[in-house]
This record gives C-alpha cells, sequence and structure tokens, in this order.
C-alpha cells in the first residue's frame, strides 16, 4: 500500500533512511522551518500521511495494523524533517502506544 502512495505522488512524497513507513515531505527539511511530524497506526488506512505536504506536516511514522510506529521510525522522520530551528511531533494514542 505505502509503495503504491510513493509511487503515485513522488513529486510530493519520500522516504526516510530506507524506510517506508518513514513518510516525509519531498525536498525536506526545509530550512529555518520547524519541523512538522505525526505517527500512527494503520488500523483502517494510514490517515495521518494525507497531511504530509506543502504547507502541512513535513512528515509522519506509519504502524503497522492497529500498532504505533516505532520510536527509531519517529526517530528517522524527525532527523529528516529538521530544518535548524527544531520539530514538534503529535502522536495518535493506539493501543501499541498503552
Amino acid at each position: 500500500m505505502l509503495e503504491g502512495i510513493l509511487a503515485a505522488h513522488p513529486k510530493e512524497l519520500a522516504y526516510a533512511a530506507g524506510d517506508r513507513r518513514c513518510i516525509i515531505r519531498a525536498g525536506s527539511p526545509t530550512r529555518g522551518k520547524v519541523g512538522l511530524a505525526t505517527g500512527g497506526g494503520s488500523g483502517h488506512l494510514p490517515l495521518f500521511l494525507g497531511y504530509v505536504g506543502k504547507g502541512m506536516l513535513d512528515g509522519c511514522s506509519v504502524g503497522g495494523v492497529f500498532q504505533s510506529p516505532s520510536a527509531e521510525q519517529m526517530l528517522n522522520v524527525t532527523k529528516a524533517i529538521h530544518g535548524g530551528p527544531g520539530c514538534c511531533t503529535s502522536t495518535a494514542t493506539t493501543a501499541g502506544t498503552s
């Protein structure tokens, strides 16, 4: 599923650290911008990656079905979108985070 989304939107999306579950905005990072990221599971669909794009989120970690993304995936996204002044992350609460 993620391979198809990435293939369909190569000008808008890319992935970080060789991990297709680490979705970033193509062209990231933006120097001088606070990077914005989120993460969540793929229960019904990987909802949060739909917010990655110009003027929106810079990155998203995608967990498995009803699973949170790993801390390593969140870190890899954060590193990839860090443009200098820092990053702000927000994650969804799922069974994997409880």
